[in-house]
């Protein structure tokens, strides 16, 4: 699935990013399933507005969760993933054999951009926790009005319409982190 290659593709920027702001600290362990898909999600929505998808196009099936926005078909289909194992409490990087992204070369581009975007909007936001991660996510309109619905006809979750999140405005910060 090509979403899922994608995502893995950006789970190695979230690593050399990671890296970045941690040096010495063990990605392996802090980043688990929730964090990922919180990142991704973050990342996703970064260049989205009114005129540009960002990445929404891309991974383009939002729902509003209790733990904020998870794109499901993502979520799903993580047992396809060859080049890392995720789950609950860590990160596994598996060896993949060369030429194993050649199958996204026509979205490295967008996907290089929005790591790029993500990072000048808050550098330190892939050293959130992923309950700080799921509370910025409870913060955005998208989250907040979609799953406010959900609950009011005895639901947990919807799909999030990407337009609401292209519109809204866009928060990468928890302000007792700053």
């Amino acid at each position: 699935m090509i979403k899922v290659k994608a995502f893995e593709y950006l789970i190695d920027g979230f690593v050399t990013w990671y890296i970045r702001e941690k040096p010495g600290s063990d990605y392996t362990a802090d980043f688990t399933k929730l964090k990922l898909i919180k990142l991704l999600f973050f990342v996703s929505a970064v260049n989205a507005d009114t005129d540009n998808d960002g990445l929404l196009d891309v991974f383009d099936n939002f729902y509003a969760l209790p733990f904020g926005h998870v794109e499901s078909d993502v979520y799903d289909n993580l047992g396809q993933s060859a080049k890392y194992t995720v789950s609950r409490s860590r990160l596994i990087r598996n060896n993949v054999p060369e030429g194993y992204f050649d199958e996204i070369n026509h979205l490295k581009t967008r996907l290089d951009e929005s790591l790029l975007s993500i990072i000048s909007k808050n550098r330190s936001l892939v050293s959130y926790s992923a309950s700080d991660l799921v509370e910025l996510s409870h913060q955005w309109y998208s989250w907040k009005s979609t799953f406010s619905l959900a609950r009011s006809i005895n639901k947990f979750s919807l799909p999030i319409d990407p337009l609401i999140i292209k519109k809204e405005s866009k928060i990468y910060r928890l302000s007792y982190l700053v």
